[in-house]
């Protein structure tokens, strides 16, 4: 179809940007969109309730789990694709305790096995990641099986990525970081560390948790130890530049090959799908895969202690679109909108999930769901109500110990069940047949879990 001009279409994002931010009182938001070298940024609200000042387009905010693109992509520019089938353990002394059937590539794809969502704060040195990456010897894998096999999203094994990083350059990883991509593709307001993001205007990060109103949040991001996995911080600007590299197949605008031919490519493969109700629909090296009406997508979103991110991209029609927000969990309805308000005009329209509702929805029989299910990160209680399950989740996970929700969920019909208020799609679930071993596999954010009796 005809490429819209964005010049043209962004007093419409602007508007949509101004009321969503005042509809759902977050404190502010920045959209930036990138079409075959044009940018359009538009920004609305202010850094913080403690910072009332307006957010500007220049503003540095949380990119959370966008920052695994930025991780993947130094490592693949330093090491090249034949790091992919290398035992982690033989690359990283740390590591010496994971199976050395787990390769680079599983921890890329989400795929090891390992557990995911480790917070440990190991300190503000430069060894911060290599004692993360031994303190994970000491906690269970979440997957007893074969490297590969299952996807479950795994934070934890991007810090070890991380940790690989800084043995390849002898540099720590925020260095490392800034020299070998941030200074190629001018991404000048991008950083990892405090000391360095407030050198710009800083967005601070806000939570509502009801029935409160929404509040500043004493926390402003992860631990050092966690900045390959979540601790980027860059303004929409940086991240279209970032994104850029990408539409560009890995090459900086003056032309500086960044990542080797074909690399880029092989990033944005369908490497594991993933199972059904899942965001997104499959897995890259590092990118998540999204299948939407029209053509395909490749992005990533990020969530902090306050802040959620979006990034998607569009290769074939070099456009990328970054919305970044400084609330949860009310940012989510911001960057959901805006993407597909940006991505709509080029015909790419966002699957829904069908819910059925009263006499549509299917029969099925709660017994063989209820009960206690765990893994690393989170206990979940899961008991029948009148019209499907209530799953409640007790987050034991380093770092955010001490969290509890309850969502009610109703039923898609084989074994699948979706949040009853479709707030948060993330919060699908999916029940597995029990497999040979006897545990009840099953998703719960895209997380495995299995059923137990244990308690915590």
């Amino acid at each position: 179809m005809a490429a819209p001009s964005i010049r043209e279409l962004a007093p419409a994002w602007e508007s949509q940007l101004r009321e969503l931010v005042a509809r759902l009182d977050v404190p502010g938001a920045v959209l930036g969109v990138s079409h075959r070298g044009e940018r359009v940024l538009v920004a609305a609200g202010v850094a913080g309730l403690r910072n009332p000042v307006p957010v500007s387009t220049e503003t540095v905010f949380q990119l959370g789990s966008i920052s695994k693109i930025y991780t993947a992509t130094l490592l693949l520019a330093l090491a090249g694709p034949e790091i992919l089938e290398r035992p982690v353990a033989e690359l990283v002394p740390e590591a010496r305790w994971m199976p050395r059937e787990i390769r680079v590539q599983h921890l890329l794809t989400h795929s090891s096995g390992l557990g995911g969502d480790h917070f440990a704060d190991t300190g503000r040195g430069d060894d911060a990641l290599a004692r993360y990456v031994a303190d994970l010897a000491a906690l269970p894998r979440d997957v007893p099986l074969a490297p590969g096999s299952r996807y479950s999203y795994c934070n934890s094994g991007f810090s070890v990525l991380g940790r690989l990083i800084e043995i390849l350059t002898g540099q720590s990883f925020d260095a490392a970081l800034r020299t070998h991509l941030l200074d190629l593709i001018g991404a000048r307001a991008t950083s990892t560390l405090p000391e360095d993001a407030i050198l710009h205007p800083v967005a601070l990060s806000h939570n509502r948790h009801d029935p409160q109103p929404l509040s500043a949040d004493d926390t402003w991001n992860f631990a050092r130890s966690c900045n390959p996995l979540g601790g980027v911080c860059a303004s929409a600007g940086d991240v279209l530049s970032f994104a850029e590299l990408h539409l560009r197949d890995g090459r900086a605008l003056d032309g500086t090959a960044v990542l080797a031919p074909g690399l880029a490519e092989q990033m944005r493969r369908r490497h594991l799908q993933t199972p059904p109700l899942s965001r997104p629909d499959a897995r890259g090296l590092g990118w998540g895969l999204y299948d939407w009406e029209g053509g395909a997508l490749v992005g990533h979103d990020g969530e902090t202690y306050g802040q959620i991110a979006s990034l998607r991209l569009r290769l074939e029609e070099q456009l990328a679109v970054v919305v970044l927000t400084n609330a949860i969990p009310d940012g989510d309805e911001i960057t959901g909108a805006l993407t597909e308000a940006v991505l709509a005009p080029w015909g790419l329209i966002r699957p829904r999930i069908a819910v059925p509702a009263g006499d549509g929805l299917p029969p099925f029989d709660p017994g063989p769901y209820v009960g206690r299910y765990r893994n690393l990160e989170s206990v979940f209680d899961v008991a029948a109500d009148e019209q499907g399950l209530t799953v409640t989740t007790h987050t034991t996970a380093e770092g955010l110990d001490g969290d509890t929700e309850t969502v009610r969920l109703i039923p898609l019909g084989d074994g699948a069940f979706v949040d009853a208020a479709l707030a948060r799609p993330t919060r699908a679930v999916r029940f597995d047949d029990a497999g040979a071993d006897g545990r009840c596999w099953s998703y719960f954010a895209g997380r495995l879990a299995w059923r137990t009796d244990d308690v915590r």
